[in-house]
Formats: structure tokens, C-alpha cells, sequence
């Protein structure tokens, strides 16, 4: 079956599914990614069609994925995209667009995060968190993520920035 990569911007349109299969642990979401553009009539950014699909995250992005990603949250999903054709039980024939994810992040034009390393050498300075993750050292440029409370406001618990289209920056070269 021919399988077209694709990079797809959207938002996560339900809970993160984590199960496990025959062919091992696996995080499915449904992201939704619509087209925006802008109306010289109105004067007015307008929402155009929609593209719904379903991403597969397995092997290594099963944690990060399922620890990092919510409802609602703003991502950029890679991968291979396929058709996949079904016969409901009523007989009626469905098809959904899927992706095998090779990679997943949060769209920082969007949203706000911060790094916090899966792996890290215990070194002096370092302390290490339960589960084996050490922060980050403030020399390095990063720090480790506060602790946050999960039901508050926005994702992850800092405030969206709202989606309003934006004036390019200017580059300095």
C-alpha cells in the first residue's frame, strides 16, 4: 500500500488512548487540523475545511505522548498517512485517515512548555526526581518543569496565548 509522509498542524481532538496491543504499547489521539485564511471581503481571517485523523504514536513516543499530551492541545504530528477502508457492522463501507507517527510536538507558536529530559547523567548538581528523571542544570539554558497542577487554566497549566494571526517578525540577519 503506497503511504504519503505528512506533517500535519492541528489541535488534539480527544483523550490520548493508551493500550496495549499483539504488537505492543500503543497512544492513539484524534488530531484535527483546519485550514485558515484570509477574507478581503470581510476583512477577516476565516475557518476553511477541516481534516480529522487518527495518530498512532508507537515504541518510543508512547510515554512522551502520553505524559505530554492532552485534549485541546496545539501539535505538529509526522509520519506515514494511509486510508484504511472498513465495513461497519450495519454493512455500510467507512474509510478513516490514519498516521504512524515518527514524531509529535506541542506547537510552541501556540502554546508555552518547558524541557524537561528523558535520559540525563548524574553529575554534581544534579538530583534525581522519582522515575530516574534528573532537572536540568540552569547553565545549560534549561530548568526542570515546576510542579503543576493539572486542572489549571489552560494547557498545561500556563494561560494560551490566543489564536490570532500574527504580523511577521522581522529577521535579523
Amino acid at each position: 500500500m503506497f503511504e504519503t509522509y505528512m506533517t500535519v498542524i492541528g489541535n488534539v481532538a480527544n483523550k490520548p488512548d493508551r493500550r496495549d496491543t499483539p504488537a505492543g504499547e500503543v497512544v492513539s489521539f484524534r488530531l484535527g487540523s483546519t485550514a485558515r485564511y484570509w477574507s478581503e471581503e470581510d476583512k477577516s481571517w476565516r475557518d476553511g475545511s477541516s481534516l480529522f485523523l487518527t495518530v498512532n504514536c508507537w515504541r518510543r513516543l508512547v510515554n512522551g505522548v502520553a505524559l505530554g499530551v492532552v485534549r485541546g492541545a496545539p501539535v505538529i504530528a509526522h509520519g506515514p498517512v494511509r486510508l484504511r477502508e472498513y465495513t461497519t457492522q450495519e454493512g455500510q463501507r467507512r474509510s478513516v485517515m490514519e498516521m504512524r507517527a515518527v514524531s509529535v510536538g506541542l506547537d510552541l507558536a501556540r502554546c508555552l512548555a518547558e524541557r524537561v529530559d528523558q535520559q540525563r547523567r548524574s553529575g554534581p548538581g544534579d538530583v534525581a526526581e522519582p522515575g530516574g528523571v534528573h532537572p536540568a542544570r540552569e547553565e545549560e539554558g534549561t530548568r526542570a518543569a515546576p510542579e503543576r497542577d493539572p486542572g489549571a487554566a489552560g494547557y498545561a497549566g500556563l494561560p494560551e496565548a490566543p489564536d490570532v494571526p500574527r504580523e511577521a517578525e522581522p529577521v535579523e540577519a
